[in-house]
C-alpha cells in the first residue's frame, strides 16, 4: 500500500556499497538457483523492475500535498483511477522527486495489519522571524525510545549512532548553515527560542534541512537514575507548544557559547 523512496544525501564514504548491491554481489557469487533467483545487476535496477509493475498496475498515486492526496483518495473510492504522471518514464522521474507513491483504498489480504495512509509529507515552512531565523526539529533516538530507556548505559552510549555520538545533547545543522553562523564541529552552543534556551554540542550534517537545528529527546532528566541525571538537556524546555501545525514549529536562533 505504500512506497517510500530516499535518495542518497551525499557520496559513499571509502570503497562501501548500499546493503542491497552486498546482497546481489553475494548471490551472484554463489551461484546457482540463489543467484537465479537474484539476477539484477544492482539494486536500483531491481527497483526499477519493481517500480515497473506499480505502474502496471493502474493503482493508487504519487505522493502530493493535502489537496492532492485527498483528491486521489476521493477518486480512488468512487472506482476512478487519474494518476499524475502519464507514461513509465515520468512516473519513475517523478517518484524519484516526490519520494514515494501510495494506495488510498489498499485493503490487506490477512486483516491483520492496518496502517494510516500518508496525507501529506513534511516540510520546512517558509522562514520566518529573522531573530530566530531556525525551526527546531526535535526528535526522538530509537536507542532511547524517547527518553525511557535513558537510564540504560549502553543504550546512551550508541544513541547517535549516525553522528557516532552519545551522553550528551548535540545540535545538529546543516554545514552551510553552520558556515554562516561560525560555528564548526564539536562547538558548545546555545540553541535559544522565544521562551529559553538549552545547550548543546554542534554536529555538522548533510542530512539536516538548512533553514531547521535537529536536536534528540532523551537526554535531560532530572531523575530517573545514576545514567539519566543531569546529562544532557530536554528540547521540549524551548519548544512553545507541542502538536502545533507546520507553519507554527517552534522558531530558534543557534549560536556559540
Amino acid at each position: 500500500p505504500l512506497v517510500g523512496l530516499s535518495q542518497p544525501i551525499h557520496p559513499p564514504l571509502h570503497d562501501t556499497r548500499h546493503t542491497g548491491d552486498v546482497l546481489l554481489e553475494l548471490a551472484k557469487r554463489l551461484g546457482g538457483p540463489v543467484a537465479a533467483a537474484l539476477p539484477w545487476s544492482n539494486f536500483e535496477a531491481m527497483l526499477t523492475e519493481e517500480w515497473k509493475k506499480i505502474f502496471e498496475s493502474q493503482q493508487g498515486d504519487l505522493f502530493g500535498g493535502e489537496f492532492e492526496s485527498t483528491w486521489s483518495s476521493f477518486l480512488a473510492r468512487g472506482g476512478w483511477w487519474a494518476p499524475s504522471y502519464t507514461n513509465l518514464e515520468e512516473f519513475q522521474s517523478q517518484l524519484k522527486e516526490k519520494g514515494g507513491w501510495w494506495d488510498p483504498i489498499y485493503h490487506p489480504a490477512s486483516s491483520r495489519f492496518e496502517f494510516p495512509t500518508l496525507k501529506d509529507l513534511p516540510t520546512i515552512p517558509p522562514k520566518g522571524d529573522e531573530n530566530f531565523p531556525l525551526f527546531l526539529s526535535a526528535y526522538p533516538l530509537m536507542a532511547l525510545t524517547g527518553g525511557r530507556n535513558a537510564n540504560q548505559a549502553w543504550l546512551a552510549d550508541i544513541a547517535g549512532l549516525h553522528l557516532q555520538e552519545g551522553w550528551m545533547t548535540w545540535a545538529e545543522l546543516n554545514p552551510e548553515t553552520a558556515n554562516h553562523l561560525g560555528i564548526r564541529e564539536n562547538d558548545e552552543v546555545w540553541i535559544e527560542s522565544a521562551i529559553g534556551k538549552i545547550q548543546a554540542v554542534a554536529k555538522l550534517f548533510s542530512g539536516i534541512h538548512p533553514d531547521a537545528v535537529g536536536v534528540p529527546l532523551g537526554f535531560g532528566h532530572t531523575a530517573m537514575g545514576r545514567w539519566a541525571k543531569g546529562i544532557g538537556e530536554n528540547p521540549r524546555k524551548i519548544q512553545e507548544a507541542e502538536g502545533m501545525s507546520r507553519e507554527r514549529l517552534t522558531r530558534v536562533k543557534v549560536y556559540k557559547v
